[in-house]
């Protein structure tokens, strides 16, 4: 116990510094130099609410990953719009200064039964890798029906992909998998696909031309309230 106290208590220093700093050195600037240019602002402004959805990210990451590992955690569920439920992966794509979102939902239904805030933070932290591990390019996030019924959705980057072998054990607690070190404390991929798993879905990674693609499945319409029962006391 007292060794995993200290691994939290390292990861806590060293993955919340980054943003703290920006967050002050933005804050600071602006009242340093205040400036009447808007584009000064947005950009101050931009800075500091990057900063703050990261740590949200790893807040979620340290207190949800715990929960998800007991037997006895069930869902909350409900219809959601799916517009709503990537709107947070998506802020994630469109505050980088190295990335372009590219948002396609246009092959899937406009609602979904799930955990909304579960879902959110699956989606947040496939963006979120795609955001460390690719240098620059498009972040896509796609939404679709597959042959089966079930809602996929899909996060690409055009990054420089997994070296062979890191498919088998990325999803594992405590594991990173791009060709560079990147950071981060290895919960994001294993949470995602817990969230995925407690829905009865997954999380699979791909292999595109460039780069690399998770996609989340949900199963089809019905299974939600075939199961209500057992999810929720």
């Amino acid at each position: 116990m007292r060794e995993e106290q200290r691994q939290f208590f390292n990861m806590v220093n060293h993955e919340f510094r980054t943003p703290l700093a920006i967050v002050d050195s933005a804050a600071t600037e602006l009242m340093t130099f205040p400036s009447t240019d808007p584009g000064a602002q947005v950009e101050s402004a931009a800075q500091i609410r990057r900063a703050c959805r990261r740590l949200t990210t790893l807040v979620d990451n340290s207190l949800i990953s715990d929960r998800l590992a007991t037997a006895a955690f069930g869902l909350r569920l409900a219809q959601v719009p799916l517009s709503e439920l990537t709107d947070d992966a998506a802020q994630l794509a469109r505050w980088s200064p190295r990335h372009q979102l590219r948002l396609n939902l246009s092959g899937a239904p406009e609602e979904w039964e799930c955990d909304p805030m579960l879902l959110r933070i699956a989606l947040s932290n496939l963006v979120d890798n795609a955001v460390k591990y690719a240098p620059s390019g498009v972040i896509a996030i796609d939404a679709r029906l597959d042959e089966q019924g079930r809602l996929a959705l899909s996060v690409s980057d055009e990054g420089p992909g997994l070296p062979p072998g890191a498919a088998d054990r990325i999803f594992e607690s405590g594991q990173r998998g791009g060709q560079h070190r990147a950071s981060g404390f290895g919960l994001g991929l294993w949470v995602a696909r817990r969230i995925a798993q407690l829905h009865g879905g997954d999380v699979e990674v791909g292999a595109p031309q460039a780069g690399s693609c998770f996609t989340l499945r949900l199963p089809p319409r019905g299974w939600a309230a075939a199961t209500r029962a057992e999810l929720i006391p």
